[in-house]
């Protein structure tokens, strides 16, 4: 199967995942839920693994990282939307309140770090608003008129990106020509990123390690599908999420042995469109449903 295929597989398996959320308990049951989140395990190894395939084939890290950190931040608020079931409810107002356990100084000084490592060693330019204000939106939770915009739970874009950044920067240190001062200021600002993030993103610090395990054994299928097998384990039987779901998590490594290699035609940039505005139009309807 080529890239495109599966990715058409994850993306279907991550809508059928995320109507149910809105679904339940309005229009589905607890069998239904717990079926069709299931089904949703499929979609995050598949995209975490291209994550790892596309910085090996990317010409321009710079830019992909970019268009990860603009999704991040246009999705964010369509995925509160969806996850955080708040309704339209007035009388509780509007109000802005920092979601982050540290001092707003120190957040705003990491943010600022974070910022100034990518203006100087990615991109000179006003894509350094992506991250900063990826970083901003997910320090905050935004009420307007009772419905919440902004919340600490964080969409999967984010540990996307963190999975291709902390990707690139072991990749470089590995190198003979490695430069260790740039290493070193790009550590830690990822390193800052955490510390904001903290455990809030989809599927976590585990997601990016993820991404890291399909890249440090590129080219062993085999390993990747051992791996995957035990990421599914710890995150899904350790976390306590059930059987079902580690089994469609792990069963997606059966998909990946299938990838040819090949991009597949077209659809370059859907995937990086379908997640905002699918989960917008479920917002919407999660908002009529709950109203």
């Amino acid at each position: 199967m080529s890239a495109l295929v599966l990715k058409l597989i994850a993306a279907a398996a991550m809508l059928i995942d995320h109507i149910a959320v809105v679904a339940y308990p309005f229009l589905i049951g607890e069998t239904a839920r717990q079926i069709l989140r299931s089904v949703g395990r499929l979609a995050f190894p598949i995209f975490a693994y291209f994550i790892a395939v596309g910085y090996r084939k990317t010409s321009d890290l710079p830019r992909y990282l970019t268009r990860l950190c603009r999704v991040a931040l246009l999705s964010q608020i369509p995925f509160v939307l969806v996850f955080v079931r708040s309704g339209y409810a007035p009388e509780l107002g509007t109000a802005l309140v920092q979601t982050t356990p540290w001092p707003l100084p120190v957040v705003l000084l990491l943010i600022a770090f974070v910022g100034a490592v990518w203006l100087l060693t990615v991109r000179r330019d006003r894509s350094v608003l992506l991250p900063v204000g990826a970083l901003l939106v997910g320090a905050v939770n935004l009420r307007v008129e009772g419905i919440v915009l902004l919340a600490s739970e964080l969409n999967v874009f984010y540990t996307l990106a963190l999975g291709l950044a902390c990707v690139s920067i072991l990749d470089r240190a590995f190198r003979p020509e490695r430069d260790v001062k740039l290493l070193a200021l790009q550590a830690a600002a990822v390193a800052a990123c955490f510390v904001l993030i903290r455990d809030t993103a989809d599927f976590r610090y585990l997601g990016a390690a993820l991404i890291i395990c399909f890249w440090a054994a590129a080219d062993q299928p085999l390993s990747q599908l051992v791996l995957l097998v035990m990421w599914a384990a710890i995150e899904y039987l350790l976390g306590g999420m059930g059987v079902m779901q580690f089994l469609f998590a792990a069963a997606s490594s059966l998909l990946l042995l299938c990838y040819n290699g090949e991009r597949g035609q077209g659809f370059r940039r859907f995937f990086y469109w379908f997640y905002p505005v699918h989960l917008a139009v479920l917002g919407v309807v999660n908002l009529l449903l709950s109203a």
